[in-house]
């Protein structure tokens, strides 16, 4: 029962890790269209800010 759990986990950190990367680079690319090149610093180097910022982007909130 135990690996399953540990498969579990990885399963749920790999698939977070995969989605994360490509919505910091998206809001990346979306601040670099639209001049704000301090946000596209921050949006690539810290990708919290990048994850956050590309999903309201997706979504239409910002």
């Amino acid at each position: 029962m135990n690996k399953l759990i540990e498969l579990f986990g990885g399963f749920i950190v790999g698939i977070v890790s995969l989605l994360s990367f490509p919505l910091a680079i998206y809001a990346g690319i979306y601040d670099f269209k639209a001049d704000k090149i301090m946000w596209t610093i921050l949006d690539i180097s810290t990708v919290f800010v990048g994850v956050i910022r590309g999903l309201m982007y997706l979504f239409g909130w910002l």
